[in-house]
């Protein structure tokens, strides 16, 4: 459930030039859809850790941090 209630079509409180900031749980309310994506961008690639482990044997936690980076700077 958003905290702030606006009018169908209003402006969004918090502008950026041309753009609109929208916060989670502030602007709009999370929903199943917007969930299952976050899942899904979390589980594949950390999938890919099991076989950076067994083929290049490298371990656990640098396998995550390659990962963790790859998807920040992606």
């Amino acid at each position: 459930m958003s905290i702030k209630k606006r009018a169908d079509g209003a402006e969004q409180p918090y502008s950026l030039g041309i753009l609109k900031l929208r916060l989670p749980f502030v602007h709009y309310k999370l929903e199943i859809p917007d969930i299952l994506q976050g899942m899904i961008l979390c589980v594949v690639p950390l999938s890919i850790t099991a076989l950076m482990t067994q083929i290049l044997g490298i371990p656990f936690e640098i396998a995550v941090a390659f990962v963790v980076l790859n998807n920040f700077l992606y």
